[in-house]
């Protein structure tokens, strides 16, 4: 049986964003936006899909309080697929 009780919430969580992506009031760098937009709409367009993009999101453990020294930004690209094609 495991001990919950071992488990402490500050083993799982930061009180800050990652320093290197989100400021002090929580505003993510504006550099560093651009870019993923930018790669995100270059892959879009490689895959013929750019005029169907309905979103692009950041997730993952950089976009919340649970990196950590492994973590890296995950951006995903939402289309929708009824727009797309058949197939």
């Amino acid at each position: 049986m495991i001990n919950f009780k071992q488990f402490h919430e500050s083993k799982f969580y930061n009180d800050t964003l990652h320093p290197s992506f989100w400021s002090a009031t929580g505003g993510f760098d504006q550099v560093v936006r651009e870019k993923l937009l930018t790669i995100s709409y270059d892959v879009a367009a490689a895959a013929g899909v750019d005029k169907l993009i309905e979103d692009i999101q950041l997730t993952g453990s950089m976009a919340n309080y649970n990196y950590t020294e492994y973590s890296d930004l995950d951006t995903h690209i939402l289309l929708d697929f009824d727009k797309v094609n058949n197939d």
